[in-house]
């Protein structure tokens, strides 16, 4: 016997009998009186109402829906459905064994399927009124998936922030729109109406009639476990008919909330979400899509195509509160954040409540001409990463030297430059250099106050990078003359995020790091942005050990934290066990302004040091050993940082580039501006001389 179905024609729910023929999947056929809409006269009996005809009755829903067209004999069904449910509209035409089925409104009156052409009276039905489980009620049980009514609030005013239906999901809110004392539980608005559910139901684990649409967005079974489908058709212009995005973590698309992660399957106009990848494929799921984004969040994440090739979005609201609505964080090398691991080095853009990482700065060789200069107070995308976060102000010129990466990496803070031609450009005005690649940015004005603390991981107390001449970078990395015979120098600036301007990293074997390739072994020294590979250790007669200074009234772990006798008046003392994994038994990491640390808060400004398991927070470092002779040699001796002065040259040239004062540091070179033979030392510039010293006593 044929699998296909008998249809009933136009009949309806009234008064009048007729008979339908039900047939099962290889069963016999039955008979089912059927009530039609025609009327008998009044002087005939009454007709008994078999349970076939009240089985009917309650298809109908009180009359809910008319113009039966089909039954289907599917007993095993009521495992899954009940021996009741409103299913609501349906448009697959498989179903059981079935096929050929017409659309329409499915309702279970076990053991039987009935499939409507309407919703709403037909015929000469006689309409009733809804009872309890009316249309909107069942709609907000999301055909089922919440159960357990636990109060229903009229707030009509939402529908101009929900629409006509929304499925929130849970909250844990006892007050809304003037409702108090409300249950916890799942919300669903179907407009003007929230209702508040107190149990989620199995509806997404059920069987559900399986449609062509469906079956085509599991990709021919490569997914199963279908948790949820959402309407949007306006993606069909980004994604067209078909589309397999493959896994996403988002929680949020089209208006729509709280939605699982899991497989995303685009079905025009649909979103199938799958909770797992089947066996049927084993290539790895596509890339997301190149080229214009889709949405407008994703655009603007785009930063008007300034990025490109999107490698993966995160959900984490809570980040609004530290980076706005908007945020072009530029290139991060993390791999973790907000609980997210695993995640691909990129480009990071937050447009709340997500963080969108691109795999490529776009539009890399624009045309010189094309540059401009923003107005005041519309900086964005590279331009404002120029200005190292507000350290410049009042941009004077932006030129194109894409060439310059290969000297400079993809971010350089230069400095003071006085020089007015570069690379082909002539009359350039004077004024701080920053280059983000491929253009150079010049600053008319250097903002001297401290600079933008940002939220990432282990940036907490990084300092920025001042740059300087590329010959005086490699002879700081040398680590005063420890190192030598330089093997390679590889660029990667994200590092300065966990090893700060300068790290001596010793001896590595390491082939591969940062994106590079067939690395030698060898004496790692990090000056930001570079690590330097040298090949040699260089013998050198150990430094004359000064006697411990002992200072009274500290107990030995304060006499080492105090570096002995460096730092003075003891802040504040924090039990951070922890932090001996990443900054060893003793860790002298100087001042930081921070407030905030392994769960402490309010601290002071100081001085830190770690003695594990604790860090010690001073309030000033020692007096100087010696007085200079006058003001400006006292200047220079930065308050007594330095003494034993070795030399002093004049160079009133070097105003442009370093200002009044620069307190360079240690530098092993021996010819300056025309000097010769000078002794290596510590560098500090006081308009117009340079003071060269021979030991750092702080």
């Amino acid at each position: 016997m044929s699998n296909r179905f008998w249809s009933a024609g136009a009949g309806c729910l009234a008064l009048g009998v007729v008979a339908l023929l039900v047939v099962g999947p290889g069963a016999e056929a039955q008979k089912i009186k059927i009530i039609t809409a025609q009327q008998p006269p009044a002087a005939q009996p009454r007709v008994e109402e078999t349970p076939e005809v009240e089985a009917l009755k309650k298809a109908s829903v009180n009359g809910k829906y008319s113009k039966l067209l089909v039954v289907i004999h599917v007993p095993k069904d009521e495992a899954d459905y009940g021996k009741f449910n409103d299913y609501g509209e349906y448009v697959g035409d498989n179903w059981a064994g079935y096929s050929g089925l017409p659309n329409g409104f499915w309702v279970y009156v076990s053991p039987h399927w009935y499939i409507w052409e309407k919703q709403g009276q037909g015929g000469g039905a006689v309409a009733k009124p809804p009872q309890p489980g009316n249309a909107d009620q069942v709609k907000a049980s999301v055909n089922g998936k919440y159960s357990n009514l636990l109060k229903v609030i009229s707030v009509p005013a939402d529908r101009q922030g929900y629409g006509e239906f929304n499925d929130y999901g849970h909250w844990t809110g006892t007050s809304w729109a003037g409702h108090d004392n409300l249950p916890q539980g799942y919300w669903v608005y179907v407009a003007p109406n929230w209702y508040i559910w107190g149990k989620e139901g199995q509806a997404q684990a059920q069987p559900q009639p399986v449609g062509q649409d469906q079956q085509k967005a599991s990709v021919n079974g490569k997914y199963s476990k279908l948790l949820k489908v959402i309407d949007v058709p306006g993606d069909q212009a980004t994604y067209g008919a078909f589309y397999d995005w493959g896994h996403w973590t988002g929680t949020s698309w089209a208006g729509h909330n709280n939605l699982p992660q899991g497989y995303w399957v685009y079905v025009a106009p649909k979103w199938y979400i799958w909770e797992q990848q089947g066996q049927a494929q084993l290539n790895p799921p596509p890339q997301p899509p190149n080229g214009q984004p889709a949405g407008p969040d994703q655009v603007k994440a785009s930063v008007n195509g300034k990025y490109s090739k999107l490698l993966k979005v995160i959900n984490v609201p809570g980040d609004k509160a530290d980076y706005g609505e908007f945020h072009d964080y530029g290139h991060y090398t993390g791999t973790s954040w907000a609980g997210y691991t695993n995640l691909p080095v990129g480009y990071w853009v937050y447009v709340s409540p997500n963080w969108y990482i691109w795999g490529q700065e776009g539009n890399a060789g624009q045309p010189k001409d094309q540059l401009k200069v923003e107005a005041p107070g519309q900086l964005g995308g590279a331009s404002a990463k120029a200005a190292v976060n507000g350290k410049y102000s009042k941009l004077l010129k932006v030129i194109n030297v894409p060439a310059d990466k290969d000297d400079y990496g993809e971010f350089h803070d230069y400095g003071h430059y006085t020089g007015t031609s570069w690379a082909g450009y002539e009359n350039l005005p004077v004024g701080y250099w920053v280059y983000v690649s491929p253009n150079w940015y010049i600053w008319g004005q250097q903002d001297l106050g401290q600079p933008k603390q940002e939220k990432f991981p282990q940036l907490k107390k990084a300092t920025l990078y001042r740059g300087g001449a590329p010959d005086r970078d490699q002879a700081r990395a040398t680590a005063d003359g420890k190192y030598g015979n330089l093997l390679k120098a590889i660029e990667v600036p994200g590092d300065q995020a966990t090893f700060g301007a300068f790290f001596d990293a010793g001896q590595k074997n390491v082939a591969t790091w940062g994106g590079h390739n067939n690395l030698p072994a060898g004496y790692w020294v990090y000056v930001a942005p570079k690590w330097y590979i040298w090949g040699q250790q260089v013998k050198q007669n150990p430094a004359p050990v000064k006697p411990p200074v002992v200072v009274p009234g500290l107990t030995p772990e304060q006499q080492k934290a105090s570096v002995n006798g460096k730092y003075s008046n003891l802040l504040r003392v924090l039990d951070v066990p922890g932090d001996q994994q990443s900054y060893g038994a003793f860790n002298e990491w100087g001042h930081w302004t921070g407030d905030t640390w392994a769960g402490y808060n309010n601290l002071p400004q100081g001085y830190w040091v770690y003695v594990a398991p604790k860090w010690y927070i001073w309030g000033q470092q020692g007096q100087p050993q010696q007085l200079p002779a006058n003001a400006e040699q006292m200047k220079a001796s930065v308050n007594g940082k330095y003494a034993k002065l070795l030399k002093v040259i004049s160079v009133p040239a070097d105003l442009g580039t370093y200002g009044n004062f620069n307190d360079y540091g240690h530098y092993t070179g021996t010819s300056w501006a025309g000097y010769n033979n000078l002794p290596v030392g510590y560098w500090v510039y006081v308009y117009p001389n340079w003071y060269i010293w021979g030991q750092q006593v702080k």
